[in-house]
């Protein structure tokens, strides 16, 4: 199975595929190392660091039945650029 991270900017509306480098699974959370950053996240929340700004992002899980139109169009745009 593969899979693929993608950061989603919701400011700007685009899509950047997160280059994968490691993985943790502890018993409090999950941990997923990137080039471009690192992702800390449980069944609730996360926390995603940049790399480069070292600037994090506060996350929080949501169950949607169907993507945000923001995030459907990115990714679209981004499936045809493939």
């Amino acid at each position: 199975m593969l899979y693929h991270w993608l950061l989603f900017d919701k400011a700007a509306r685009t899509i950047t595929k997160l280059e994968f480098l490691s993985m943790n699974s502890l018993p409090q959370a999950e941990e997923r190392e990137f080039e471009q950053g690192s992702l800390r996240f449980d069944q609730h929340t996360g926390v995603y660091t940049s790399a480069t700004t070292r600037g994090t992002q506060q996350l929080a899980a949501s169950r949607h039945s169907e993507l945000p139109q923001a995030l459907a169009a990115a990714v679209d745009t981004y499936l045809q650029e493939l």
